[in-house]
């Protein structure tokens, strides 16, 4: 398994880079933004991952290590291969993706490149759960809300609200959607919940 290579920039293409690794070429691709910011002649470092199949195999390079967590997270979708990953990875950024996930907001990533309403339906089927483990925003969505607090407390109000600010939304719009989804009777039961009405309603 090769999990990162670090080495000199040989060539590019659209969506790859060849990398002189102490004399040996590796033929890397990856998302359009990397490819763009690389200059030949200048050193790389890059998380990988490698996908073997009968008839390839491809090594596929980020700049984070996150990235290369929400690629892999991606592939592991029934209809998704290597490639597709790619293609969303490019075409969004990740808070975007995790917000869409979370508010199950099908239009959202039906605009994404290869994305279709089958292929999102199964995005958000099949990550609601798996969502967590990218970044800050998703960690937050995780955690569970202390069952001696009351649900519209203070500290709760503030880890939807950070979670909002986090995926772009400003102050205001972040404190009055946690706000109106805290007053429900009856109110969400974890961050994770309150979050994803929050975005609900933001969306509409």
């Amino acid at each position: 398994m090769i999990v990162f290579l670090q080495g000199t920039v040989h060539g590019l293409g659209v969506a790859y880079v060849d990398l002189n690794v102490k004399g040996v070429g590796y033929r890397i691709f990856v998302p359009e933004s990397v490819a763009l910011a690389l200059t030949p002649g200048n050193e790389v470092f890059l998380y990988t991952h490698r996908h073997i199949r009968e008839d390839a195999d491809e090594l596929f390079g980020f700049v984070e290590e996150s990235d290369r967590d929400w690629f892999e997270i991606l592939i592991s979708v029934s209809g998704i291969g290597p490639k597709g990953a790619l293609q969303i990875v490019s075409g969004t950024t990740r808070d975007a993706f995790v917000s869409a996930i979370l508010s199950e907001d099908l239009h959202a990533l039906c605009n994404l490149p290869g994305v279709g309403k089958k292929t999102g339906q199964r995005l958000i089927l099949e990550l609601k759960d798996k969502v967590r483990s990218l970044g800050v925003v998703a960690q937050i969505a995780g955690r569970e809300v202390n069952s001696g607090r009351p649900a519209g407390s203070p500290s709760l109000q503030m880890d939807v609200v950070e979670a909002l600010q986090a995926l772009g939304y400003n102050e205001k719009q972040a404190v009055q959607a946690a706000s109106e989804v805290l007053g429900l009777d009856p109110p969400p039961g974890t961050v994770e919940e309150a979050l994803r009405r929050s975005l609900q309603l933001l969306a509409r």
